[in-house]
């Protein structure tokens, strides 16, 4: 695409609720974003724009490029110093300044240009950016149901710039009363069917007067007429059109005529529009040949049949037939506001509405029309068209959207995401008048984008990843938070970069999420997100609770192959990141109180324990890994402190006495930890709440002088830092 610097000089009015406004013809311009939906700039690869409507009702996209008029160049200089370095100079053109905006959001560069505008030596300034300019169908601004400033309409404006091949090799059958072939705005007229007459290939035939034979030829308007500067814009403007003519004499065909129809299109179509029904009884033919499309259709992926509901609700408090058959998509109608209209059929099963005018050739929908005076009005399209008749195709045309973006969904996938991506009405929730709301063409094509990233939820250092069935015309941007990216590193490849592989740098387990940005045209279409575990080499901390005869242990390293230690009637309590990608059993020596979630573990030392292992077995959570035995080694542990005071003398020995005689790799471990421990003995006065005296022994005894110490009774603490004891004795 040739890329263009646009201008805007847009004269507005003033509006209150304007997010940003500058300066352009010496008018206040004035902007509101219209949602989080962004593109992507191609002159900055990692800067996004949201899109913005102003008040004329014209959409747009920011570049990260200001241009501004002043009254002297030294204001130029003066506003990039003032930026410190967030604006620089880019070019100039005639007497427009281009100032490269550092930023990462269109909000940012917004919000500068709004300042900019308020400089008394600035002249002009706005932002660099894209307009929907458009070609211009004559009768486009007339179609409402595509693009309606004050009112509804059906959000397909967004949804061509991410459905770009608009419908391309998807092939739609109008099954109503013939089909124009040489219509000047619908190129892409298939030979079709017509019953009863083998050679009519879905021609319109015997019209009259009073039956123009023109309703089908609408309906394919509405659907795939050319984006060109004639007529109106149709939907999905490469869907190719197949006529199906059921109504060939001045009445419908027979049941069986019309379910041979229904084969015959199923067989050769991707989507199938049907704006006719009725309110007597209903068809086995019929019935049984859409069941068919829906199931066999499409290679076994089902046609899409989309059904008008019908205009009798003054009459009726149901769904015409056939839109009453399930599996299809009911279509209601309703005015420019959103109210439903008085003679939309609603009822169970109602899938969706659309804008629609009155019936009758009352309406105002505009459309295609036979040719020169066959048809509706004088010349090639008519603006009168209305009724559910003009909401279905609505509907057709943006399934086929979704198809030609992926042409593997099935039926029930497309009539799940059209429904769910609708725009409530009505009451909050499914009901019957309005059924799950508005079609939104631009969320319904969102929505057949992937959902997923394909990939382990957990992986050893390195992992691959990618987006599934992405159309070729789309590209994908990886991303990893920014406080991740020196630990983790990423490499991008395949068709449209939808496959990344990344891998830990270090040997510290970590927790990232990976981020995909799907991007069409330079709009973003849907951003996921999936949350990794990148595992290093196991490790974690654990502590232990202080018992009676034991001092707490606290945050000592463990590994895979460190045996953890352990107390009766303590609590040892275990953290690692490795934790959340395993799942644990116990075996071995029983302890109380198991408890396993989110990374921690946690049991109680049973108090009339014997001394032995219990085994934490550790089993991976994802491909490749190796299962982990973690060691416990539980001690009946108990210290005796004896105290004994003789004349002047006060001898204090701390005696310790344990069960792990059995255990040689713990008794050899303690013995070396005991070697070099320094145990502190403290002496506490009580009458006076003063430490009397505080000494170092590496065995924990020691003889205090107490020849000047005041009568009384003393508290004598003897620790370590990890065991600790206290006893008390009275001096005389």
């Amino acid at each position: 695409m040739k890329y263009y610097i646009f201008l805007f000089f847009l004269f507005s009015t003033q509006l209150t609720l304007a997010q940003y406004t500058f300066k352009s013809n010496s008018k206040n311009i004035e902007l509101f974003s219209i949602g989080n939906t962004q593109n992507i700039s191609r002159v900055k690869q990692q800067y996004a724009s949201k899109i913005y409507r102003t008040n004329l009702g014209d959409t747009l996209t920011v570049e990260p490029i200001i241009a501004l008029t002043v009254k002297n160049k030294e204001t130029i200089d003066n506003i990039i110093k003032q930026y410190n370095g967030k604006l620089s100079f880019s070019e100039k053109i005639g007497n427009v300044y281009y100032l490269a905006c550092n930023a990462s959001s269109s909000d940012e560069i917004l919000s500068i240009t709004s300042q900019l505008s308020q400089n008394k030596n600035v002249i002009e300034c706005d932002a660099v950016h894209y307009s929907n300019f458009k070609k211009f169908n004559t009768l486009y601004p007339k179609q409402y149901y595509l693009h309606n400033i004050n009112g509804v309409d059906i959000n397909i404006e967004n949804a061509w710039n991410i459905a770009s091949n608009l419908g391309n090799n998807i092939i739609v059958a109008v099954i109503d009363e013939g089909v124009e072939h040489n219509h000047e705005d619908l190129p892409n007229i298939l030979d079709g069917y017509t019953a009863n007459y083998a050679n009519e290939n879905g021609n319109p035939i015997n019209a009259t007067t009073n039956s123009p034979k023109a309703h089908g030829t609408a309906c394919a308007g509405i659907i795939s007429a050319e984006n060109n500067t004639i007529g109106i814009r149709g939907i999905a403007s490469n869907a190719q059109i197949l006529p199906i003519n059921i109504c060939p004499n001045d009445y419908f065909a027979n049941d069986l005529e019309i379910a041979k129809a229904i084969r015959w299109a199923s067989e050769r179509a991707d989507v199938l529009s049907c704006s006719w029904g009725g309110n007597g009884g209903s068809s086995v033919s019929i019935s049984e040949a859409l069941k068919d499309a829906l199931t066999n259709g499409r290679n076994g992926k089902g046609c899409i049949i989309v059904f008008a509901s019908g205009n009798g609700a003054t009459l009726y408090n149901n769904l015409a037939y056939p839109a009453s058959e399930k599996g299809v998509i009911s279509v209601g109608a309703v005015d420019k506001t959103g109210k439903i209209w008085n003679y939309s059929q609603r009822g169970d099963g109602l899938s969706l509405v659309a804008p629609s005018g009155k019936t009758d050739l009352k309406g105002d929908i505009a459309t295609t029309d036979r040719m020169g005076t066959l048809g509706y009005e004088k010349g090639n399209y008519t603006e009168h068209f209305g009724g559910t008749s003009a909401a279905c195709p609505q509907v057709a045309g943006v399934a086929a959207l979704m198809l030609a973006v992926n042409p593997n969904l099935t039926t029930t996938e497309v009539k799940n995401i059209l429904e769910k991506t609708a725009t409530d009405l009505g009451q909050t929730g499914y009901d019957t008048t309005y059924g799950y709301g508005l079609v939104n063409a631009y969320s319904a094509v969102c929505g057949v984008y992937p959902s997923n990233i394909n990939g382990q939820a957990s992986i050893q250092k390195k992992g691959t990843y990618s987006i599934p069935n992405l159309p070729s015309y789309a590209t994908v941007t990886w991303n990893l938070p920014s406080q991740d990216t020196n630990a983790i590193s990423i490499s991008v490849t395949g068709e449209g970069n939808n496959e990344c592989t990344i891998e830990l740098n270090g040997e510290k387990t970590i927790r990232t999420t990976l981020t995909a940005t799907i991007s069409v045209n330079r709009t973003i279409v849907k951003t996921l997100k999936k949350d990794i575990g990148i595992l290093g080499t196991f490790s974690g901390t654990y502590s232990v609770s202080a018992t009676s005869n034991s001092a707490a242990i606290t945050n000592r390293t463990f590994t895979s192959s460190s045996i953890l230690e352990a107390f009766s009637e303590a609590t040892v309590t275990g953290k690692s990141n490795d934790l959340y990608y395993y799942s644990a059993t116990l075996s071995g020596k029983k302890v109380d109180n198991w408890q396993y979630k989110d990374g921690t573990f946690s049991f109680t030392v049973p108090k009339s324990t014997s001394a032995g292992y219990t085994y934490i077995n550790l089993t991976p959570q994802f491909a490749g890994g190796k299962k982990i035995s973690l060691k416990v080694y539980s001690i009946k542990t108990s210290y005796n402190l004896s105290l004994a005071h003789t004349g002047n003398t006060l001898h204090v020995k701390l005696i310790k006495e344990s069960d792990n005689s059995s255990n040689n790799d713990l008794v050899s471990l303690q013995a070396n930890e005991e070697q070099n421990t320094i145990w502190t003995i403290e002496v506490f006065n009580t009458n006076t709440g003063q430490k009397q005296a505080v000494v170092e022994s590496h065995d924990g005894a020691y003889m205090f002088n107490t020849y000047n110490w005041i009568k009384g009774t003393y508290v004598i603490r003897v620790t370590n830092g990890i065991n600790s004891i206290s006893k008390k004795i009275a001096i005389r």
